[in-house]
Formats: structure tokens, sequence, C-alpha cells
């Protein structure tokens, strides 16, 4: 998606028609982030996989405009995708689809998608060769895989009844979309193979009656770091986001550096701060000073800078400044999570 800050400087030298056309498409991306945002914080609270694909179609799908929609999950024993939710005349009201079909890998755009583990956007359906018809027929259509570390899991597909109607931010937002939705099932799966005896919870409350077991969850609970990301870019957001909850971790993100000194001072749940250098108001080197000023152990919070910029010279420059930890952009997950790891572990021992 073309960025909210390019936007809004093109409007200092517009027409009044260019002007129209700007703070219409600063109102949708807005939009569009406000309901990413409420999808990433609800993701959360989100426990089973009907929940989830019910939530991103009826929610978040509809919520960005979409009209039609279906999600599909591969069921790797036959290689179909089987459709498992949907708005539009395929679920006109409640969990219920109508003429639930499964399609073979390959076959029709939804097919290809899973095959390629690439998206597609079709102009025109009816100049697609091979195209799959449901229960209204569509002229455009746009398709993005559900995957996971290269594994597909199901797509995401859209159909619109105009031609040439899906545009590159359309492409992009059901990217993301598809991402977080990814992520979560790869969670949802991981905690229906594990051992229910191996969780934290269950093995502090072995011999133990109620009362301890829920003191005893608690303190699992507890020991989850929760992370502060201060980043502006609303992509890095994302992907910085996936990182930790791919992770096991929670967080809440802000957009610079005055929203995560006040963060803080209104919160002594962080563990630790993912601070970018470069953020609009207070960069990550001023909001780092203000924080070691603060009174209190939220001075001590560990820091970890990260950035593009990350040459010995400039490393050195960030924790001089009080930064823990320097992590380069782009990140890499293990460098990351190797950080992080070490970072809490240290404060809290």
């Amino acid at each position: 998606m073309q960025d909210m800050k390019s936007l809004e400087n093109q409007l200092k030298y517009a027409s009044d028609d260019e002007r129209t056309q700007l703070l219409a498409a600063i109102a949708e991306k807005e939009k569009y982030l406000q309901v990413l945002n409420h999808f990433a914080v609800s993701l959360t609270q989100i426990t089973s996989y009907e929940d989830l694909v019910w939530h991103v179609a009826k929610e978040v799908v509809a919520g960005l405009g979409f009209v039609d929609c279906v999600l599909y999950k591969l069921d790797p024993a036959d290689q179909t995708l089987v459709q498992q939710a949907a708005i539009g005349a395929k679920s006109p009201a409640g969990r219920e689809i109508v003429n639930p079909l499964r399609i073979p890998v390959g076959a029709g755009v939804t097919g290809r998608v899973a095959a390629q583990a690439m998206p597609i956007v079709v102009k025109d359906l009816s100049k697609y060769p091979g195209y799959v018809a449901d229960i209204d027929l569509a002229l455009s259509e746009i398709c993005v895989p559900l995957s996971y570390d290269g594994k597909v899991l199901g797509v995401i597909d859209c159909e619109n009844p105009a031609v040439d109607h899906f545009t590159q931010q359309h492409l992009e937002i059901l990217i993301s979309v598809a991402a977080l939705t990814s992520n979560k099932i790869n969670q949802l799966e991981a905690v229906t193979e594990q051992d229910p005896v191996d969780t934290p919870e269950q093995l502090a409350g072995q011999d133990a009656g109620p009362g301890d077991t829920v003191e005893a969850a608690a303190s699992a609970e507890a020991m989850i770091p929760h992370i502060l990301i201060a980043e502006d870019n609303d992509v890095n957001q994302i992907l910085i986001r996936r990182f930790v909850e791919r992770f096991g971790w929670t967080c809440s993100v802000v957009a610079n550096g005055k929203e995560a000194l006040a963060a803080l001072k209104s919160s002594t749940l962080f563990d630790l701060v993912l601070m970018d250098i470069r953020m609009p108001l207070m960069d990550g080197l001023a909001t780092t000073t203000a924080i070691r000023a603060l009174d209190g152990p939220v001075s001590h919070i560990p820091i970890v800078a990260l950035t593009a910029n990350a040459d010995p010279e400039d490393a050195a420059q960030y924790l001089s400044a009080g930064m823990n930890a320097v992590v380069a952009k782009p990140i890499e997950k293990e460098k990351l999570r190797c950080a992080v790891e070490d970072l809490v572990a240290k404060c809290r021992g």
C-alpha cells in the first residue's frame, strides 16, 4: 500500500480534484489499517480454527469492503481445497456454507494458487480458462495462499461481479490478512498437536489442588515476555508483530517515540522494547535517552535497536545511548529471538 506519509505530502501540491482523490485514498488506507490492527489484537483471543476462519471472513474481509469471499483449507490426504468459511451468497447467515465445494489442487484460480503458492489476480474471468464457477458468476477474482514456512495451508479467495475490480492495494491488504491468518493457524495446530501434559500450566498443576493450578497457570502466563514495538512503518509493524507472536510472546505496537514513552509510563507490563531508530516526533535515540531518565524500574527496561543502519559505528552509537542490543533490518527472526530471550533472561535473573 502506498505510504500514508507519501499521500499526505502529495496533498500539499495537489489540485482540487487531485486533493479529493487523495483524501479518499487516505480514508481508505486508514480504514484498512484500522481493520488490520483490530484483527491483530483480536487474534490473541481466538482459540479454535473454526472461530479463526469465520472471524477472518465475517469480520476482517467483510470489514475491508469485499463483497464475496471463501476461505479454503487444504486437505493433504486427497490434495483438495475444502470450503471452511465465507461471506456473500456462499454464507448469507450464520456459520453455514451453501453448496460446499471441494476443489482439486491445480483446478481453476483457487487450485492454481494452492499449487503455485503464489497469489493471482484475474481481471476478466470470462477470458480465464478453467474458471470454476460457484453460486454466483463473477467477472474478477483475487486469490492469495495461506502458507507457513513454505507449507500451503489453504487459500483466501475473493470475487466481484465487475470486470477489473481488484487493485494492487486490494492484493497487498489481502496478503497481510493471509500472513496473520497463516501464523495463527500454525499456532493453533501446534497447540493441538502438543501433548497436554507438556503445557506449563498442566505440568505446574500436577498433584496440586484447583487453587494451586490456577496460581501455577497465572505464573506460567507471567513468564511470557510482553514486548513493546515502537515502529512507524505500517508494513514493518505487521512483520515484527508476526515474528513476536510466532515466538509465543505478546506485544503492543506504537508508531513513534512519544507513544512508546507514554506507554511505558502508564504500564509496568512490558519486559522489553523493540525500538526503531528513525521515527517521527521522537526518534529511537531520543526515546531511549528519555526512558533511561525515568524514575523506577522502567528506566532499566531492555531496549533492542531495529535499524537498517547497523554498521559498527552506528551500533556503538545506539549502545552508548543506552540501548542493550542491535538487530539489523531486514530482520532475521533467529537473531531477533536470541536477542530478546537473552535480554529478558538477564533482566529477570
